[in-house]
């Protein structure tokens, strides 16, 4: 804040009833020279006297100029906003030597300017003395003060004229026909200044009488922190931008259409859809919003975005305005693609907001078609971004095209932010406080829990102290750190309110800047398909399976057959996997009974879901053979000698309608290609077997036997607990 920035701050209240800032603040009963009628400004009429916090609407908003003076920061009523009140009924309610109030949090002494305690000399336009009377040291500007108008001799003479009422001085104080009550007493009176000219003094004014106007000065006690939040963002658009309504925006012509779209949209229930029809030929034409210019400050930067689908038109793009006439505008990157929404941005600097004029900063959806051709429009926002960001984007690829729209999504201008497992939200921004050396602290709150001291430090009495703090949502909790903010779990469909304020050493704290937002419970992964019966088996059935996790949180896999671990690993979201059961371990699973395959998908936060399948082992035939790969079978039938006979039994359970279906033996099992010879007659009726073979390409003789039993019919089990017999 400086000397001469005009601050909008407070609201009048008479009688309880909140008034509009005169607009016309000249005297009731008089139409001067150049003004178009007589002054508006409310007529005291002995209701009680309040200033209270600001209201949202600008007429009802006091101006004042703020003055920074020997130490005191003053904020001067730029007009007089009270008329034909007496002196002594605004010193009965202690409005002039002043008293103490409290306005947006921040505390002031409302008062009354000095003016002189008597003329300089016998003329009324000659000033007050003492010299030091704030009247002409500051409205006049004789201490020559930066940033404060000088009067012209105009201003300062004896008549009165529409160069008066329309110069410079008196468009910045509104002195021209209005008295002001100062606070000294006269030797006739009270003091009144203004009204003929910018120097005008008359000291024979009654304190009794009803002949002057109010014009409050504000004397900070102690300046309150002023604290801006940039993270998380505030969408500027606010819902205009959720291209719910189309009439909250305007056409460039008459031959365009806006329609809400319910198939084409990304967020809420609809889009815009914009056509043009009745043109005759190609045209680039577009709708803009309602104008922005007073919801943002010219020394930052923002970045305007919207989701673009295309239909069928050239291309459509985001634009932002900064002129009435649409001469000076920035376009946005132009989207031709009809497959889906992408985004559109235009970065908008402090020297781009130089050029803009009243009523003229507005977003734009434009489109570049032919007749009947057409594009969709959806979730118009506008963000203010550190001139970091400002600098990243278009630049780095973490800040270009779709990246840069995931950074800056629209959202719901109620709620900030949706978190969930493992997200984290920045509250970033700065702070200022005009009084040096004093000492202030950001703190932030969630809902009703622990307040945190998010930064301290020294003020320089200029220079804006930049904070952040980063916080951690994790296990239906918000997190600093190890400081669990809340103390509680977070529900789910639930505004949450996150507050952050500022707060001196002398009580002073700046305004409460709220943001909400909302959380998700961690979900677990999600495992594709459904749990099932897979049926009957003779082979390892296959199975194949996939996931992927909500919040895209790292997960694992865990395979399970009847409980036994299978194999553990790091799963990959879509990617599709399959089960695999060994021989081994399918041949040791037991016959006609219902076996599970479990998958298990377990995410980084321990939450899991599992698929589940199960099947039955069927077998219609027992079938072994010796292993050779067994070191002792080998051993015991591997011969020298040329085998000549073999006498094999079994030890065996056939229940009625199975059989021994096959039997075979050799004595050449090293070869390439053994000779098998059917023994199965020999095996059912207990005698032994004669070798037809009698010859070897290896070099030993050995034995081996394939035994295959069939079930058949049978309804119990066929069982095989072991084999014997003897060879020569």
């Amino acid at each position: 804040m400086a000397t001469g920035d005009l601050i909008k701050l407070g609201t009048l209240y008479l009688g309880g009833t909140k008034r509009e800032r005169p607009t016309r603040p000249w005297d009731i009963y008089v139409t001067p020279s150049g003004a178009p009628g007589r002054g508006n400004i409310p007529m005291y009429s002995n209701q009680s006297i309040e200033i209270r916090d600001t209201d949202s609407d600008d007429a009802y908003k006091i101006q004042w100029r703020e003055v920074n003076d020997n130490g005191k920061r003053l904020l001067i009523s730029d007009r007089v906003i009270l008329w034909g009140i007496a002196w002594d009924v605004l010193n009965s309610l202690v409005l002039a030597s002043g008293k103490n109030i409290t306005i947006d949090g921040q505390q002031y002494i409302l008062r009354l300017l000095t003016g002189g305690t008597s003329r300089r000399g016998s003329d009324n336009y000659a000033g007050g003395s003492p010299v030091s009377n704030e009247w002409d040291r500051i409205i006049v500007n004789e201490a020559g003060i930066s940033g404060l108008p000088v009067p012209t001799s105009s201003d300062l003479d004896n008549t009165q004229n529409s160069s008066d009422l329309n110069g410079t001085h008196n468009q910045y104080w509104n002195w021209f026909y209005a008295h002001t009550w100062g606070q000294d007493a006269t030797a006739a009176g009270r003091v009144i200044r203004g009204y003929y000219s910018a120097r005008f003094l008359n000291d024979t004014a009654k304190s009794s009488q009803a002949m002057g106007g109010w014009r409050p000065v504000l004397e900070a006690l102690n300046t309150s922190p002023t604290l801006k939040l940039t993270s998380p963002p505030e969408n500027l658009l606010g819902a205009d931008g959720n291209c719910e309504d189309t009439s909250k925006w305007t056409k460039s012509s008459v031959y365009i259409s806006l329609t809400l779209e319910s198939n084409n949209k990304k967020y809420g229930n609809n889009g815009i859809r914009y056509s043009i029809s009745g043109y005759g030929s190609k045209a680039t034409g577009g709708f803009w919003s309602r104008d922005l210019l007073t919801l943002v400050d010219k020394s930052q930067y923002y970045v305007a975005l919207v989701d673009v689908k295309n239909g069928n038109a050239d291309s459509a793009f985001c634009k932002v305005s900064f002129k009435a006439d649409g001469s000076v505008y920035k376009d946005g990157n132009r989207l031709t693609d009809s497959t889906q929404f992408n985004t559109s941005h235009v970065k908008i600097s402090p020297t781009d907001l130089a050029t803009a004029n009243a009523n003229a900063l507005t977003v734009w959806g434009v489109v570049t078609a032919d007749e009947g051709e057409y594009a969709y429009f959806d979730g118009f926002r506008i963000y203010q971004v550190s001139q970091d960001t400002y600098n990243k984007i278009d630049v780095d690829p973490e800040y270009t095209g779709e990246r840069l729209g995931q950074k800056f999504p629209f959202t719901d201008p109620t709620i900030n932010q949706t978190l969930s497992e493992g997200n984290t939200m920045t509250i970033q921004g700065s702070v200022t406080d005009t009084d040096a050396n004093d000492p202030v602290t950001i703190y932030l709150q969630i809902n009703n829990g622990t307040i945190l001291a998010v930064d301290s430090n020294v003020s320089d009495g200029a220079t804006a102290i930049p904070f952040a703090k980063t916080l951690t949502y994790k296990n239906k909790r918000v997190y600093s750190g190890t400081t669990d903010l809340v103390g509680a779990d977070l529900a789910e469909n639930t505004d949450h309110t996150l507050k952050v304020w500022a707060e001196d050493n002398k009580q002073g704290k700046s305004t409460e800047v709220i943001r909400k937002f909302r959380i998700i419970w961690n979900r677990p992964p999600v495992i594709d398909g459904e749990n099932k019966d897979l049926g009957s088996f003779m082979q390892p059935p296959t199975v194949k399976y996939s996931a992927t996790d909500p919040e895209g949180n790292n997960f694992t896999f865990s395979e399970y057959l009847n409980g036994k671990q299978i194999r553990s690993f790091q799963g990959v979201a879509g990617q599709q996997y399959t089960v695999e059961i060994s021989h081994d371990a399918w041949i040791r699973l037991d016959l006609d009974v219902q076996h599970q395959i479990k998958i298990v998908a377990t995410d980084s936060a321990g939450i899991s879901s599992e698929r589940i399948f199960t099947f039955t082992r069927k077998e219609t035939h027992i079938e072994f053979m010796l292993e050779y790969g067994n070191p002792d079978i080998k051993a015991d039938f591997t011969l020298d000698g040329m085998p000549l006979r073999v006498l094999v039994t079994l030890e065996r359970y056939l229940p009625e309608g199975s059989s021994i279906e096959s039997v075979k033996v050799c004595n050449n099992y090293l070869d390439a290609v053994p000779t098998w010879e059917d023994c199965t007659g020999a095996v059912k009726g207990n005698r032994g077997y004669l070798f037809t073979n009698k010859t070897k390409t290896a070099a030993n003789w050995a034995i081996n036997l394939w035994v295959i039993l069939a079930k058949g019919t049978a309804t119990e089990r066929v069982r095989m607990s072991g084999y014997g017999g003897a060879f020569d």
